[in-house]
């Protein structure tokens, strides 16, 4: 699964990659490793994370998950919902 993370307001954006199967293990995850302050670093999270340093990078198009990555009450994980035709 592929989360792109937003830190602190726009201050840095990453591309997380767990390795998870399944929505269920990447909210345990996530709750697991959710930052207490905006001091945590991202690069600390299990898996894969990668800075993306401008707009040429993974877009929400390409991720399942977005994530806000702040303080412990506003850092959340949220799935990102696709439009099918028919």
């Amino acid at each position: 699964m592929k989360v792109l993370i937003d830190v602190e307001y726009g201050f840095q954006t990453w591309l997380w990659e767990p390795e998870v199967k399944t929505e269920e293990e990447l909210r345990l995850l996530w709750s697991k490793h959710r930052p207490t302050s905006c001091c945590d670093l991202v690069t600390e999270l299990p898996g894969t994370t990668t800075r993306i340093w401008d707009e040429i990078g993974p877009s929400v198009d390409t991720a399942d998950f977005v994530a806000q990555w702040h303080e412990e009450d506003d850092s959340h994980l949220i799935k990102i919902g696709r439009k099918t035709n028919g």
